[in-house]
């Protein structure tokens, strides 16, 4: 693929971005800042960087037309860059205004940790049973994602993504809020 001048300001752009909320907002390797520059950086970001460093390219090669190639990359990079901009503005206005317990997603007292560690607990149970039950349905790992993705006979079941999804979110909080208040469970 041929970096364009595009590309490279896309690029530069979004990685700018990244060191810039890393540099402002991050508060050391427990950090909830942190932790989602990391995450946003290695699902996001670090695929887009392998295109521009002319290290991978797209795969599989016949879905994406060399031409076209350039116009994706740099579309997609400024898409995430405009995701991150709104967070990272997101994330300065929440510091700046030293807001507690403002929407449903901050608390203005401590999370009690076994009481979250229970709720981790059922939510990654029910997400491992219906695992289970993916498994035991379609044979295997691929018969669940051929069924997913190839026959859609899962098509409008998106509500049974949100179990694991909303139990990863809770067990990162909790080890977060445990590590901070410094409870054996951190």
């Amino acid at each position: 693929m041929s970096l364009t001048l595009a590309v490279i300001l896309a690029a530069t752009l979004f990685f700018g971005l990244m060191a810039l909320g890393g540099a402002l907002f991050a508060g050391g390797p427990s950090d909830l800042v942190t932790i989602f520059l990391l995450v946003f950086a290695l699902f996001a970001g670090f695929r887009p960087l392998l295109f521009v460093l002319g290290l991978d390219t797209p795969y599989p090669d016949w879905l994406f037309f060399e031409g076209e190639r350039a116009g994706v990359l740099t579309t997609t990079l400024l898409g995430l860059s405009l995701f991150l901009f709104l967070a990272l503005l997101g994330i300065a206005t929440i510091a700046t205004s030293r807001v507690k317990g403002w929407a449903p997603f901050f608390v203005d007292r401590e999370i009690d940790i076994p009481r979250a560690l229970r709720v981790t607990v059922v939510l990654t149970s029910l997400g491992t049973l219906l695992s289970f039950y993916l498994l035991a349905s379609y044979g295997s790992v691929g018969g669940v994602i051929a069924a997913a993705k190839v026959e859609k006979s899962l098509a409008g079941m998106f509500a049974l993504r949100a179990i694991p999804a909303v139990g990863a979110i809770v067990a990162a909080a909790t080890f977060i809020d445990a590590r901070r208040q410094g409870t054996p469970a951190g």
